[in-house]
């Protein structure tokens, strides 16, 4: 089977941005068979594979491709995929299935040579440190993050809160050239951690974030502190996300809902060496209020607002700071948007490069099937208020709204 992308048409927009290192969204699973590998390696069992990047333009889909180097049965081990769990700078952590006698889970860090060298391509030694809640150790790209700590030096951590104990976590973690190790009594500064994680956050060379979008709520750890790691906890600057589930099936289906409902709506990336920067995209009222109202004027109406918070070590006080605010009539008469629908964009990516730039999916709402729906990809300097690029969305249904961020050299 053979997945192709194809370059999204542009339109010509009043000043395109050029930027050295491409910043790009790499959807978890893709596979392409008969690609050319740009670096070789073997699964815990023998198999070989390679493995390679298909880089476009950004902020364009890049796609991570996986082939088996040889004949294969065309059992399952043939349908074995990727799965991006993590990503920094320039840096993959990727999962790969090994089917067999005694099937399990291969991770492995790939570097596309950002930093002058070779692409490298790693399998980390396998973890037999058990989940907090029993079993098999399995990372997860809900709590499990990587860290380039230097230009060869690449940390892997996943972070578990306990249940019955949410002032306290375990941080199971690999930095290089050391074995495993876990750490079990992680404190977090003031008690009461959130709990599920939905991402992991890195920034700079030194600090881990984890987030929870559901319940509104930021976790911090300083990497640098490797004997007495502590997490930090400061809520995000905005309301919870409204439950998933509703007893009123047409509550639950209600468009657009009264709060942000899921992920999508929300996202958070670096902002330089030493802060974050939060996107958070909510209903706005047709009389310019917070929060929706029943009027048909208001029914698509909303405001991104993104935020900036400098991180501070050891337990400095912290603070969210509102650095700007798009509305949606002023993102629907921006130039270059003519024809596309009015809808709530979704799911915004920080550049890597500038974290004023965002990415947004806008879906069209009317449509034959998922495979006819047609899906745009824009770029907006949200400080700026310019739409700097329109393109049809390169990753396939299902799958488009699943990117990470990266620096790759394309």
């Amino acid at each position: 089977m053979s997945s192709e992308t194809s370059m999204p048409q542009r339109r010509q927009l009043p000043r395109p941005l050029a930027r050295r290192a491409a910043t790009v969204g790499l959807p978890h699973r893709h596979r392409r068979q008969d690609r050319g590998g740009v670096h070789r390696s073997s699964t815990s069992t023998g198999r070989p594979f390679r493995v390679s990047l298909g880089l476009m333009p950004p902020p364009a889909s890049s796609f991570l491709y996986c082939d088996w180097a040889g004949r294969s049965d065309g059992g399952q081990e043939a349908m074995a995929v990727p799965e991006v769990i993590a990503a920094h700078g320039d840096a993959l952590l990727f999962a790969l299935p090994v089917h067999g006698n005694d099937p399990t889970i291969d991770y492995f860090l790939y570097s596309a040579a950002g930093h002058g060298g070779p692409p490298s391509l790693s399998l980390l030694p396998a973890c037999y440190i058990p989940m907090l809640a029993g079993g098999q150790r399995n990372l997860r790209k809900e709590d499990t993050g990587i860290l380039r700590c230097g230009e060869d030096e690449l940390l892997v951590a996943q972070l578990e809160v306990k249940y019955d104990s949410p002032d306290m976590a375990e941080l199971c973690m690999l930095r290089p050239g050391r074995p495993w190790e876990l750490k079990r009594e992680v404190p977090i500064v003031p008690s009461g951690a959130p709990w599920p994680i939905d991402t992991v956050v890195p920034v700079g060379d030194r600090f881990l974030c984890w987030v929870s979008y559901n319940l509104s709520t930021f976790l911090l750890c300083d990497m640098a502190e490797e004997e007495n790691p502590n997490l930090h906890y400061m809520p995000l600057p905005v309301e919870p996300l409204q439950p998933k589930h509703s007893d009123d099936f047409w509550e639950y289906y209600e468009y657009p809902p009264p709060r942000p409902c899921n992920q999508n709506y929300r996202s958070m990336g670096a902002d330089g060496a030493s802060a974050v920067r939060l996107v958070s995209i909510d209903p706005r009222c047709c009389c310019g209020g917070h929060g929706s109202s029943t009027c048909a004027r208001s029914r698509s109406a909303f405001r991104v607002t993104t935020w900036t918070m400098r991180l501070s070590a050891k337990g400095r006080p912290m603070a969210w700071r509102k650095v700007g605010v798009l509305d949606s009539d002023e993102l629907w008469c921006l130039q270059g948007y003519e024809g596309l629908p009015r809808v709530w964009p979704e799911c915004p990516v920080v550049s890597a490069d500038n974290p004023d730039i965002v990415c947004f999916l806008v879906r069209e709402e009317e449509f034959v099937s998922s495979q006819e729906r047609k899906v745009w990809m824009l770029e907006i300097d949200t400080m700026k208020k310019k739409l700097l690029y329109v393109g049809r969305c390169t990753a396939p249904p299902y799958k488009d709204e699943h990117h990470f961020s990266a620096k790759l050299h394309c």
